[in-house]
């Protein structure tokens, strides 16, 4: 969002787009370009502040809103992968290894049960 005649917008695209290329790479595996994208995005922070293009704050609240809306479109993505174009759940999440007998959620390895805690929970 442009201030007036001069050049600073809240939030930095930036630094948003290399969080949530740093999220998604780390949350599927790929550490290295992981890793590449926090490198990328704490020079781009540098950058940001020594050529005065963002406010130090614009920074942050990119990374802040940035995390956020990549929690945001995970749980979403969910909704239309697994309940719209039925992808199957361990293909859709490898990192959970047992799905609920009944509902087809997936289970959190460490709570240690055998089904989910949805309504079935009670069947």
């Amino acid at each position: 969002m442009p201030y007036g005649k001069t050049n600073d917008f809240f939030f930095s695209g930036h630094v948003g787009c290399c969080m949530i290329n740093y999220l998604e790479f780390g949350a599927i595996g790929w550490y290295r370009l992981s890793r590449f994208s926090a490198v990328t995005g704490l020079l781009q922070v540098c950058l940001m502040v020594s050529l005065r293009g963002h406010y130090f704050i614009d920074l942050i609240s990119g990374i802040v809103f940035a995390h956020y809306l990549w929690m945001l479109s995970e749980r979403y993505s969910y909704l239309v992968d697994v309940k719209v174009f039925r992808i199957p759940l361990q293909k859709r999440f490898p990192q959970f290894t047992q799905s609920c007998n009944n509902c087809q959620e997936p289970v959190h390895l460490w709570t240690q049960r055998d089904n989910c805690y949805n309504s079935c929970d009670k069947q």
